[in-house]
């Protein structure tokens, strides 16, 4: 057997290894099931694809590989004499390049081998891809950092502020998400209900529980509208996030429509996006549920952000409190609300939105005949009524009831509020006296048999008061559906008043169930779930299974695998993550286009990631000052202006003739603080053909500005732009 020379075996070794590589890995993706390649996607897409799709909260470079690969590769160590080392035989340039090609094709074929553990056994891959790479290539330690960092799995704990949890743990989510459908199933409707659904406000809480219900208890087809964070690097994603993603792939494997769209639901975009997709899949949708919880709101119309306020009106209010954060029974003291801080908290939590997308959904044509609408309240006890019922919320919530009177005499379909017991949420947490109120009643209705949480409550809400077995929607005389009736009872309410004036910090526990409060709180996040494991690391950077078209997720899995790959080969690898992009026929900006974006009627697509602060948003005439970040799509991801290297901020005059077109846009609305992401297509960015100075932003250096160019007037490339902008000024002239 004649062996050929090491420089010759090099010449075939890595081509035949790319073809039998991919060739294997395209044949285990067709294979593998859907489910699991949006796993294998989530393995680690992003350090692959130049713009990352999620929200960017400090201007800075989002992709890890970028600064592996800055400055060229080091040179290849040479030999004073060929062939002789200081301590004997060395390889020659020609061996070293052919070990290179040998170690670079063994690899790679083992990268495509571990597809399959990765698709099948996502936790367990990173472990056997390191042990099989260590067989040929003996990575550093900073290195090593970079593969597990690349692979964003983590282990996740609750970090607590205030109210809020700022982490969420995606298995325990999934956890909770599943333990709502196991009592859906075991408590089926006794009579048909609802079979296409739009929730809007349906990734946490009363939403998501109604979500569940009408999923896998009436087998309808929902459409979710949420506004969540997904991960971003390497930072888990909001609970809601990891809700919604845990319920699509439970839907989906169930053989059952779910779609989601993730937008700010107060806009109209959002609106129109939605009937479309209403349009498109479904045709008409009989049951339209509004759930939305958020302190502020744009109004489309006069592009103006109203805050809501948690006050009383008229007096000032004084009474007890439960301080979470400290374990502690307080006092807490009101002052009573202006009235533009009313008038703000109607226009925020009131039934303007919820009447806006009845016309915009009337008007689209996407409502079945006999279409029922619901919107949720709460009322509560006298005893909590000066902060809520009687309280600036109170307005709100009386307004959405005089809004399902206009509704339902407008005709299009038939408005109800539906009234639901007190329960532990994000909202009801940062509510003043409202969680001692719970953790007393939670005690008096468990020693009764009488509790219920969301899934509870919305499974009876629409199998025994929207869709009973017999007769008509259950209201009361003021035509309001209830499922507070439990809360309510006199004993339950006599109980907890004879707790209410006695409890202290010291008998919190005795006399409450504070613990169920807790484990509750926690269970919101994801955290607290029973069979789940919180000391093992879990992947945090999970994608919306209806975001990605199948043949996308498929490429997507190949890319997450031979990214790591490219991270750990160092000089040996091909030069950028470019050659990869191409070669699974994947262009940098494909992940831009996700439902994260408001796209606007010209073609620009906005990502709010910070709201900002202040009375004052971005009008034409404004001088503002911004810090800023410009990247090239066709470039794979390439800076040509970037503030955080001058370490200045830029002024421009917003509707400076020369300013393109898709960045006077994107600034429009915005307040100082406030971070957005805009994707600046053809045909809104820099005109061809191009010459600077002119357009802004002018590109600060003259080799950026020759990349634009190259881009722009030889249209070889992608001419679609990515700023991130931070608003640091505005004035006024």
């Amino acid at each position: 057997m004649v062996v050929p020379p090491p420089h010759k075996v090099g010449c075939w070794v890595v081509p035949l290894g790319l073809l039998v590589g991919v060739a294997v890995g395209v044949a285990l993706t067709t294979w593998a099931s859907a489910e699991s390649l949006y796993v294998a996607s989530a393995v680690r897409t992003a350090p692959a694809l130049p713009l990352q799709a999620t929200p960017l909260r400090r201007l800075e470079d989002p992709n890890p590989l970028y600064r592996l690969r800055s400055g060229p590769p080091p040179a290849k160590p040479q030999a004073k004499h060929p062939g002789v080392g200081p301590k004997g035989p060395r390889q020659t340039a020609e061996d070293v390049g052919s070990s290179h090609h040998w170690g670079f094709a063994a690899l790679l074929g083992m990268s495509m081998s571990a597809l399959w553990l990765a698709l099948r056994h996502p936790q367990a891959a990173m472990a056997e891809a390191e042990r099989e790479l260590s067989a040929v290539y003996t990575p550093t330690a900073p290195q090593k950092l970079a593969l597990f960092a690349a692979t964003g799995a983590k282990v996740i704990k609750p970090k607590i502020r205030g109210f809020i949890c700022t982490t969420a743990h995606p298995t325990g989510a999934a956890a909770k998400v599943q333990k709502e459908i196991q009592y859906v199933k075991a408590n089926p409707p006794a009579a048909a209900g609802p079979k296409k659904v739009l929730i809007i406000g349906a990734s946490t809480g009363y939403g998501l529980s109604t979500r569940i219900a009408t999923t896998f208890g009436y087998g309808a087809s929902t459409i979710g509208c949420f506004f969540e964070r997904p991960s971003e690097r390497n930072k888990p994603a909001s609970a809601g996030w990891y809700n919604s993603v845990a319920f699509e792939k439970a839907a989906h494997a169930a053989g059952l429509y779910a779609t989601s769209i993730n937008g700010d639901a107060f806009s109209d975009e959002i609106k129109a996006q939605t009937v479309e997709r209403i349009k498109q899949d479904l045709g008409q949708v009989d049951l339209v549920v509004y759930s939305l919880a958020s302190p502020v709101r744009v109004d489309p119309v006069d592009n103006v952000m109203y805050r809501s306020v948690l006050k009383p009106i008229g007096q000032s209010f004084e009474n007890r409190t439960l301080l979470t954060d400290k374990d502690q029974v307080s006092t807490v003291k009101l002052e009573p609300a202006s009235e533009q801080e009313i008038q703000d908290t109607v226009k925020v939590m009131g039934g303007e939105d919820w009447e806006r997308w009845i016309n915009a959904l009337s008007a689209g044509g996407v409502l079945a005949e006999g279409a029922k609408t619901v919107a949720y309240s709460y009322i509560g006890p006298e005893m909590t009524w000066p902060v809520y019922w009687s309280g600036t919320i109170g307005q709100a919530k009386k307004d959405v009831e005089g809004t399902a009177s206009r509704i339902t005499a407008a005709g299009a379909c038939t408005a109800y509020t539906a009234v639901a017991k007190a329960v532990v949420t994000q909202a009801s947490s940062a509510i003043p006296v409202v969680p001692l109120y719970i953790t007393l009643l939670f005690k008096v209705m468990k020693e009764k048999g009488t509790h219920e949480g969301c899934i509870e409550q919305m499974v009876r809400m629409l199998g025994t008061r929207l869709y009973p077995a017999e007769g008509g929607v259950v209201t009361d005389d003021e035509g309001r559906i209830r499922v507070d009736d439990w809360e309510m009872a006199a004993d339950v309410q006599e109980a907890v008043a004879a707790k209410w004036n006695t409890i202290e910090t010291e008998t919190l526990d005795q006399d409450s169930d504070y613990a169920g409060y807790q484990a509750d709180f926690l269970e919101l996040f994801g955290f607290g779930l029973e069979g789940v494991d919180y000391e093992q690391p879990v992947e945090v950077d999970l994608p919306m299974p209806s975001f990605a078209p199948q043949g996308e997720s498929r490429r997507a899995a190949l890319l997450g695998m031979l990214a790591p790959a490219a991270a750990l080969l160092g000089p040996g690898a091909p030069a950028d993550a470019e050659s990869y992009v191409k070669s699974l026929g994947l262009r940098g900006q494909t992940n831009v286009d996700v439902a994260g974006y408001q796209r606007t009627a010209s073609g620009l697509q906005i990502l709010e990631a910070r709201l900002g602060e202040g009375e004052k948003v971005v009008q034409v005439g404004d001088r503002v000052e911004l810090e800023l970040t410009g990247r090239l799509a066709g470039k794979n991801g390439l800076y040509f202006f970037n503030t955080n290297q001058t370490g200045e901020p830029v002024e421009y005059t917003v509707g400076d003739p020369n300013m393109i077109a898709g960045f006077t846009e994107g600034l429009l609305g915005m307040k100082e603080k406030g971070i957005r992401r805009l994707v600046v297509p053809e045909g809104l960015g820099y005109p061809d053909p191009l010459e600077f100075p002119g357009p802004i932003p002018d590109p600060v250096d003259y080799a950026f500005r020759e990349e634009v160019k190259s881009v722009v007037n030889t249209n070889s490339r992608d001419c679609t732009l990515v700023f991130d902008v931070k608003v640091v000024k505005i004035r006024r002239r």
